[in-house]
């Protein structure tokens, strides 16, 4: 059924073609986890058609006392299935938390929350680079695919993380935020991440302002320290047998029983060692090796 999937520009996926990609993809999770995947397919858990007024992107929402629903506006692409396998990935943490934690303990930190989204991520790329060993056109759109998220979601979002830092440390200190202030640091901060490769002219220098995540909590580091807490999982998982499934179904199962970390402890991550962030690292080196020999 793959063949017909590879076009000379970009891949196209129907979504009853992605929803049997996220099934084979997901089942190292083994039995149980599927079967609540299928219920999400089969059960009207997805608003998946773009309509008038229906608000863009894709989320997963829901209530204790109800299953999780995924919004989505479904366009035939490689980013689309990525972004079911995702949204599932939240939704499957709901419902193992809501089912096995009483109210008070059935919701999740967003420490935690992006490692499960994430973790079906990396484990959906580890499927289709080995589905798609022999077709090097096809390794290469899920190659650049991979990278560019952990581009996005590692190396950016820690680039945001220093920003919010220095501007927190410079307002404690007295300084006031000016717009030129933050233009200024917001430019040097960038072509010390982007170095020669990229031009940090003035213009880069206003992006802080049309980021929203400035605007709200301090919370963007989650992103990448979820990313690479999810590249050791997925690894785990795909490589690591049956006590490695378990162990991550018990970290879904947790909710806010105990706090984030012990609860990735449990999980087979101790974030408060650099282990994971750089075997994440690795997993990247070795697949930027890869993209580059196909070129």
């Amino acid at each position: 059924m793959y063949t017909s999937l590879v076009g000379k520009r970009s891949p196209k996926y129907r979504f009853d073609q992605s929803k049997q990609i996220a099934l084979e993809a997901l089942a190292v999770m083994g039995p149980d986890y599927i079967s609540h995947v299928k219920d999400e397919f089969d059960h009207r858990w997805i608003d998946v058609v773009e309509n008038r007024y229906k608000r863009s992107g894709g989320y997963s929402s829901g209530t204790y006392d109800t299953n999780p629903f995924i919004l989505l506006n479904w366009k035939d692409n490689l980013d689309n299935l990525y972004t079911l396998v995702h949204e599932t990935g939240h939704s499957m943490h709901s419902y193992y938390a809501t089912h096995n934690q009483p109210y008070q303990y059935g919701d999740y930190s967003i420490f935690v929350a992006e490692i499960a989204s994430t973790t079906n991520e990396n484990i959906l790329t580890d499927y289709l680079l080995e589905k798609f060993k022999d077709n090097s056109e096809m390794k290469r759109h899920i190659l650049n695919y991979y990278l560019d998220g952990f581009k996005g979601t590692v190396f950016r979002q820690t680039q945001f993380a220093e920003f919010e830092q220095y501007i927190h440390d410079q307002d404690a200190k007295g300084q006031p935020l000016t717009a030129n202030f933050m233009d200024d640091y917001y430019r040097q901060l960038n072509q010390k991440y982007y170095g020669d490769s990229v031009i940090s002219d003035p213009q880069i220098g206003l992006e802080w302002s049309q980021i929203p995540h400035f605007y709200y909590n301090f919370y963007v580091y989650q992103y990448a320290t979820g990313f690479a807490a999810a590249s050791t999982l997925a690894d785990n998982i795909v490589n690591g047998g049956q006590k490695s499934v378990e162990k991550y179904l018990n970290y879904l199962k947790a909710g806010s029983s105990e706090t984030p970390i012990n609860v990735m402890k449990k999980a087979g991550v101790d974030m408060t060692k650099p282990a994971y962030l750089e075997h994440a690292f690795q997993i990247f080196e070795t697949r930027l090796d890869e993209f580059e020999k196909l070129f």
